[in-house]
């Protein structure tokens, strides 16, 4: 078994690769873990991105047996525990709000309206 430590970079003495005494689950197993939107969990697909993408700059550790990719119930922990830590900024006191989500920006539906409608707005100007 080959380990994965695709998470945020650890310190010099602190290990953050999966051992073989952790509760070792496949992806598909790992989903039953992890709390979902409405009422669904996420898909095997999106616990793989964790693992080679990350999210938010902090990656799920893995390994690989063969063919299967693992992870671990205490990886996932982890993970969570860091995507938490990754939220709170570094000047922040406990009494702040939490951070707002981002906006992910317009459709391209939405973004072609308003370009057309700019445009329009410059051609009657004469610019």
């Amino acid at each position: 078994m080959t380990p994965r430590n695709h998470s945020d970079q650890p310190g010099p003495d602190e290990t953050m690769a999966i051992t073989m005494d952790e509760h070792l689950l496949t992806l598909t197993e790992a989903t039953a873990f992890v709390p979902g939107q409405n009422s669904k969990r996420p898909s095997v697909s999106t616990v793989w991105r964790w693992c080679r993408k990350g999210l938010n700059g902090v990656q799920l550790e893995y390994v690989r047996c063969g063919r299967k990719i693992l992870t671990s119930h205490e990886a996932l922990g982890r993970f969570f525990r860091r995507l938490a830590a990754a939220d709170t900024p570094p000047n922040s006191s406990a009494g702040d709000p939490p951070p707002t989500p981002t906006n992910r920006g317009m459709s391209g539906a939405r973004r072609s309206r308003d370009v057309s409608a700019s445009h329009a707005r410059l051609d009657e100007e004469g610019l």
